[in-house]
């Protein structure tokens, strides 16, 4: 594997395939991976109307040189072999994921380190929006992904 195809990202409207993930990160030399998933979770606002749906917006072009920067930067690590990063856009429902971060690495703690380190720069730097939407029709931004 090239060290260009070692840290991919991508943006995708479509459910996000874990299992292709971790096959894609998977060699002889990797003996851990880590894998984060961040699933839309069942909520309620202050006055109890429940989450129906989070909207995730983004300008693509900006969100995904962000988003492959951050996994080029974390592939740089000695002991991570590969890293993948995928963050779908549109309308998620509860139980949907809205991200996914794989690590393949030789050892499990670098691959657990790397897995944290990416998703926490992701939700810090890549400039993608949610909002949520409320079953009374109602809809908020926000702060932060």
């Amino acid at each position: 594997m090239s060290a260009q195809d070692r840290g991919a990202a991508r943006l995708v409207r479509e459910p996000i395939d874990v299992v292709r993930l971790e096959s894609e990160v998977q060699d002889a030399r990797v003996g851990a991976v880590a894998t984060f998933v961040g699933v839309v979770r069942t909520e309620s606002r202050a006055d109890g109307v429940p989450l129906r749906a989070l909207e995730y917006s983004a300008y693509e072009p900006m969100a995904a040189s962000v988003l492959q920067q951050l996994a080029a930067d974390a592939a740089q690590h000695a002991d991570v072999y590969a890293i993948r990063i995928v963050h779908r856009l549109g309308t998620l429902h509860v139980g949907e994921a809205s991200v996914a971060v794989v690590v393949g690495s030789a050892h499990r703690a670098a691959a657990f380190d790397a897995c944290r380190e990416a998703i926490e720069r992701l939700k810090a730097e890549v400039p993608i929006f949610k909002r949520e939407i409320w079953d009374d029709g109602g809809a908020s931004w926000v702060d932060g992904i």
